[in-house]
């Protein structure tokens, strides 16, 4: 066959690969995979949330009863982590900075201790290459840091966790499950394509990250029945505070999630 026969399939083969290295380089390829992604989650519709997690918001309704701005003094957060205790949680979540250092943090510190049981957060300064901390009288007193920090898409949302970060670091949500199911520090296999936490294997990327299995929206609204103001805990005055929470046992044993809405 004439070689003019082939150049038509020639120049048509190139144009179609280079058209394809060009689209991939642009990230085209990567948004119909998230797009995709997203699809097969509103495909699947919303699962019910854990009843194991509780949520106490820091909302517009804490800042009105309290008459206070965000942040809080610490001596509130120590009274709120006296009464998340006394109500029986499990675990407690600080998803919280307490990066800076306060007048407060002795009386913190010493309920965090007490409590035995409260989990601060950590943050990686990426500019810096080095950890941000809680205030040293904090993170001495926790029983455990854990960071989070999260990874976003192209599109700039957020569809994985890290299960493992930098340095072999935990998550936030990975301490905070292993802590309440008394379970071994999670472990990256050699091969970097799963982490052991005891009897769980969660299959990682090479990032160390996995995809979550929530499909959104944001916000505490996912969760009625199972998230309570920072306002009505920290209350522990009247009938409907703590008082009422701790009789009807929605804290116990439970892991509280304390976040800023």
């Amino acid at each position: 066959m004439p070689i003019k026969t082939w150049i038509p399939f020639i120049l048509i083969s190139l144009g179609a690969m280079g058209l394809t290295a060009l689209l991939s380089l642009l990230g085209v390829f990567d948004r119909l995979e998230l797009a995709s992604y997203d699809f097969r989650f509103r495909w699947r519709g919303e699962e019910p949330p854990d009843t194991n997690i509780v949520v106490v918001a820091v909302d517009d309704q804490s800042q009105q009863e309290l008459g206070l701005n965000w942040p809080f003094p610490r001596s509130l957060h120590a009274k709120l982590v006296r009464n998340l205790k006394a109500a029986g949680a499990k675990v407690i979540v600080f998803d919280v900075e307490f990066f800076i250092e306060t007048l407060e943090d002795a009386e913190f510190a010493q309920a965090i201790r007490e409590a035995g049981n409260v989990i601060l957060a950590r943050k990686m300064a990426y500019r810096m290459n080095q950890w941000a901390l809680p205030a040293p009288l904090l993170r001495e007193s926790a029983c455990a840091l854990a960071h989070v920090d999260m990874p976003y898409d192209t599109d700039g949302s957020i569809r994985r966790a890290y299960v493992v970060g930098p340095e072999g670091t935990s998550f936030l949500a990975v301490e905070a499950v292993r802590r309440f199911l008394d379970l071994p520090p999670a472990n990256l296999s050699p091969d970097r394509r799963f982490v052991s936490i005891g009897p769980i294997r969660v299959p990682v990327d090479r990032n160390g990250t996995m995809l979550i299995n929530f499909s959104g929206p944001s916000g505490i609204g996912r969760f009625p029945g199972y998230s309570y103001s920072y306002s009505q805990v920290l209350d522990d005055e009247t009938p409907w505070g703590i008082k009422l929470l701790m009789e009807k046992g929605v804290l116990r044993d439970k892991i509280v999630l304390v976040s800023v809405t």
